[in-house]
């Protein structure tokens, strides 16, 4: 009522809706990720890889508070090999979507192990 939430029904449900929203924020920027990537990627040459997709991966300064290392680095891989990971994103898709997994907690990981993972994706800074 007047936006505030009387119950702790209402305020459950407001807390469900928000969770939901922001999972779905998460979802839309990580299927633009792989957008981007698959876009870069393409529009590159064999002198401009590196340079042009560098971009796309962490490093310490900006993945250190969420993640130990270590963290995927460009040069562990071609270009081409790197492509190849993010098209398999691409094709293992469900309904002409992505088949993305947000975390809502870090036990619920699959390719990167609970201990290495610092905060929940959900959980606000």
């Amino acid at each position: 009522m007047h936006g505030y939430y009387e119950t702790k029904n209402q305020k459950k449900l407001q807390a469900e809706r928000m969770m939901t929203k922001l999972v779905e924020n998460i979802k839309e920027s990580s299927v633009d990720f792989f957008r981007k990537f698959s876009e870069t990627f393409k529009s590159s040459d064999k002198k401009s890889f590196k340079e042009n997709l560098i971009p796309f991966f962490g490093n310490n300064d900006n993945l250190a508070e969420y993640m130990n290392e270590p963290y995927p680095k460009y040069e562990e891989k071609a270009p081409d090999k790197w492509n190849d990971v993010f098209n398999f994103m691409s094709e293992s898709r469900t309904d002409n979507e992505l088949n993305i997994k947000v975390l809502k907690n870090s036990s619920s990981s699959s390719f990167i192990s609970e201990d290495r993972l610092h905060v929940d994706q959900l959980l606000s800074k």
